[in-house]
């Protein structure tokens, strides 16, 4: 085990011997830290926070009070997970100098990656594979389902729920409580409305800009 002098960890957090634990880090009560894993300088492990085998967390992020992130994940610089937030195995979130965001409650599943200074609302769902990329919003409790990408920039609005394989483009806007269906392509900045319905395979087009 590395642990930097200058770190604080609780005496009740359990952190495997052979984690890597950077300057000025602080691992909360009752906290875990898994086999391999490594924490950067200035990042925080909340209380219960649990992190799998093999995660690699950046600097100035935190993992918030019992959230969960999987074996093998990647928190980036800056990143903030909040409390309760559960993040899968393998997910990557963000690697660049501003860090996104997934909000309390959220779940981010298996193999999604999460761009720069994106943010992932409380209690939203984001699926298995999924990409959103570089300042993309999925707010509260909307639903992005596996596969879908959700292009930089573009915003899914509170309880929409995006189907598998779904392209929301560049700058689109699939507002409050819309469904999109699986396969569908929202073409850049396009705007879809507030409790509509887009069905499965459906194309639409891109507003030029």
């Amino acid at each position: 085990m590395t642990i930097n002098p200058s770190a604080i960890v609780d005496p009740t957090a359990i952190v495997d011997p052979s984690a890597e634990v950077g300057a000025r880090v602080t691992i909360g009560a009752y906290a875990e830290v898994g086999a391999g894993v490594i924490v950067g300088a200035d990042t925080n492990v909340c209380y219960k926070a649990k992190v799998g085998a093999r995660v690699t967390i950046g600097e100035y992020a935190e993992v918030g009070a019992r959230a969960k992130v999987g074996a093998g994940a990647i928190v980036g610089d800056h990143t903030i997970v909040r409390a309760g937030a559960i993040v899968g195995a393998r997910v990557t979130l963000g690697e660049y100098a501003e860090g996104p965001e997934v909000g309390a409650g959220a779940i981010v599943r298996a193999g999604a990656k999460v761009g720069e200074g994106a943010k992932v609302g409380a209690g939203a769902k984001v699926g298995a594979r999924v990409i959103i990329g570089a300042y993309a919003e999925v707010h509260a409790g909307a639903i992005v389902r596996a596969g879908a990408e959700v292009v930089s920039g573009a915003m899914v609005g509170a309880g929409a729920d995006v189907g598998a394989r779904v392209k929301v483009g560049e700058g689109a806007i699939v507002g409050e409580g819309a469904k999109v269906g699986a396969g569908a392509i929202v073409g850049d900045h396009a705007e879809i409305g507030a409790g509509a319905i887009v069905g499965a395979g459906a194309i639409v087009p891109t507003v030029p800009w």
